[in-house]
């Protein structure tokens, strides 16, 4: 990536906020061949993520040709540009040499919409978790193996919601 594109997703990036990631193959073509590929690009991920503590992983969904990712930032709101570059550029490593392929597997660097407000980020996992099922790759979101929300975000949403029904209810 360009040291200006890279410029550019560093600008307003927010400390200590939530962010809806995504991007897809070129063309619109398959970015996960196989299961391994899928495994691969979480491997990834998550070693990343390991790397950039405390970038939190809220909700994930890989669907055969796009990604979408639901990450909250650190106080170094700079910390999300470096993994996304290295992330990115070790599964575009690993994928052409896989298929013996060069040049680019993503139409661009990845997108990213900032979610304000809480509303924002339960439309975004709603979002995220029906992908499977619009796309008609499942009945059901529970059966998609490739999608997971974090139980530590929907708990804590849900014990904000819990203790300020349990003030209003002292009215």
């Amino acid at each position: 990536m360009s040291k200006k594109k890279t410029q550019d997703l560093q600008k307003s990036i927010r400390p200590n906020s939530y962010y809806h990631i995504y991007n897809r193959g070129n063309h619109k073509k398959t970015i996960f061949h196989s299961q391994n590929d899928y495994d691969v690009f979480l491997n990834l991920l998550l070693k990343y993520l390991n790397i950039y503590d405390p970038i939190q992983l809220i909700s994930y969904c890989l669907m055969p040709n796009h990604y979408h990712l639901l990450l909250q930032t650190s106080s170094q709101a700079d910390e999300l540009t470096k993994l996304m570059h290295r992330f990115m550029t070790s599964y575009v490593i690993y994928f052409n040499r896989r298929y013996q392929q060069r040049g680019r597997l993503f139409e661009s660097p990845y997108k990213r919409k900032y979610l304000p407000r809480e509303h924002d980020i339960k439309r975004t996992v709603n979002y995220i978790k029906n992908n499977p099922t619009k796309a008609a790759l499942c009945r059901r979101s529970e059966d998609y193996k490739w999608l997971w929300c974090s139980d530590l975000y929907f708990l804590t949403f849900e014990n904000k919601v819990a203790k300020q029904e349990m003030e209003l209810s002292k009215f």
